[in-house]
């Protein structure tokens, strides 16, 4: 990979285009797989010395990007975090953007399941409280 390539591929993942930092990953090395390049681009956005093609088998495993996405949609963000730190071997702040990227891609997918904030039902409950309030 030439230079050129690489700062390329540094600025997709700089402004936060994983996927177009694998494609990019894949056509300069068309002998990785899916998981190498992800990897690749994963420990890049890490700011960690990423493997070379077929460096590794080792991923996420399907339990970790399960529990990741149930923390995620269940709007528990700091477990989501945590995890993320434990399946990227990252730092905090490397987490926190991971999880709310991929919060971002799963309100696309499933926006009727991610839980809300407790504003709506702050608001269910106020004019109870108000009239609770008037009455007593």
């Amino acid at each position: 990979m030439n230079s050129e390539d690489l700062r390329r591929i540094e600025k997709l993942i700089v402004d936060g285009h994983h996927m177009d930092a694998i494609k990019a990953y894949r056509a300069i090395h068309p002998q990785a797989n899916l998981l190498d390049a992800k990897s690749w681009v994963e420990a890049k956005a890490c700011g960690k010395t990423p493997l070379p093609p077929g460096g590794s088998d080792i991923g996420p495993t399907v339990d970790q990007l399960q529990r990741w996405d149930q923390a995620i949609l269940g709007g528990r963000h700091i477990d989501a975090v945590k995890i993320a730190r434990e399946i990227f071997q990252c730092g905090l702040a490397e987490a926190k953007t991971l999880a709310e990227n991929r919060r971002a891609r799963l309100r696309e997918i499933y926006p009727h399941k991610l839980k809300k904030g407790c504003l709506g039902l702050l608001l269910l409950a106020l004019p109870l409280v108000v009239t609770l309030l008037y009455f007593s």
